[in-house]
């Protein structure tokens, strides 16, 4: 684990592009609050791939109206059952079901959850006054307060006197399961997106086989549903993979960087903190790491960087 985690040790030198500047409204009595996101970035963050799931499926559903006498024939229930049925069949045979559910809460928070996401300068100046007091009561207390999971644990295990070779052992591995936890999910979706079009070609090779199978007779009717099963199936297996299947995954995956830049300069603070160095070289150290990778930054003193989750967007 040690060596795995060398990268993550030395946080100092984690480049950290995902940061940007939180604006602040000077005329504003809320200046003297802690805001941990801007709710700005993190609305836009989440708005861009549901509008980009929407402009897809209309899109298709325009296609499909301009080309069909009757939009209803491509609405084919035996031909999703097929592919949806046969998708999620194959991810609960392959996954164990805590996976499945921690990927359902891990999309949930990514578009539809608040994002509290973000390093919070100020927060740790006030963390790093209590425990170098000595306050540990005043401090537990504060960390009911903090949004950061990996921050709160962080500081509790130096409230319960975590030597130093402990404390970043255990966060070390934190931000490894963090990453192992995002590469499953994200390789769930990918399985789901290599499932849906095979299972396509399964409900094609179903029809084909019944429609062979009823040429023999009269009922016309017949024949023309097994060719819809047959065509259909391979429809909405492709779009399923394409439209919802990847482009979900690349979004859990790119968001493994940027988070892990993000653990790595909590962690640096949290090792500063277990040294008792000053409040201000913490706040001021933590925000140039920040800063080295953002330039046109460089003359601004926020109090809280925004945390970018999609930096490609």
């Amino acid at each position: 684990m040690q060596n795995n985690m060398t990268g993550l040790a030395s946080v100092s030198d984690i480049p950290v592009e995902q940061f940007t500047k939180r604006p602040r409204d000077s005329s504003s009595a809320e200046n003297n609050k802690t805001v941990p996101a801007s709710e700005n970035q993190s609305g836009s963050r989440k708005a861009l791939p549901l509008l980009g799931f929407i402009s897809g499926c209309a899109i298709v559903g325009l296609a499909v109206t301009m080309t069909a006498k009757d939009a209803m024939i491509y609405l084919n229930f035996p031909g999703l059952l097929i592919v949806i049925g046969g998708t999620l069949s194959a991810v609960l045979v392959s996954h164990p079901f805590q996976r499945l559910m921690r990927l359902k809460k891990s999309l949930s928070a990514a578009f539809f959850g608040r994002d509290e996401s973000g390093l919070n300068l100020k927060e740790i100046a006030n963390l790093s006054k209590l425990y170098r007091l000595g306050d540990l009561r005043q401090l537990e207390q504060h960390l009911l307060k903090v949004n950061s999971p990996f921050l709160k644990e962080g500081m509790q295990l130096l409230v319960d006197g975590a030597d130093s070779e402990c404390l970043l052992t255990t966060l070390e591995w934190r931000i490894q399961q963090s990453q192992d936890h995002k590469h499953q999910e994200a390789a769930i979706l990918r399985q789901m997106a290599g499932a849906a079009p095979a299972f396509g070609m399964i409900g094609t090779l179903l029809g084909l086989v019944n429609m062979l199978a009823s040429m023999d007779g009269s009922d016309f009717s017949q024949l023309g549903l097994n060719m819809a099963v047959a065509l259909i199936t391979t429809f909405y297996g492709v779009v399923m993979a394409n439209l919802i299947f990847k482009p979900y995954a690349l979004i859990l995956e790119n968001r493994v960087e940027s988070e892990t830049e993000l653990l790595g300069l909590e962690m640096k603070a949290i090792e500063m903190i277990s040294e008792n160095r000053n409040p201000t070289y913490i706040k001021e150290n933590v925000k140039g790491s920040a800063y080295k990778c953002s330039p046109k930054y460089e003359k601004a003193n926020p109090d809280t960087f925004a945390y970018q989750a999609h930096p490609e967007r």
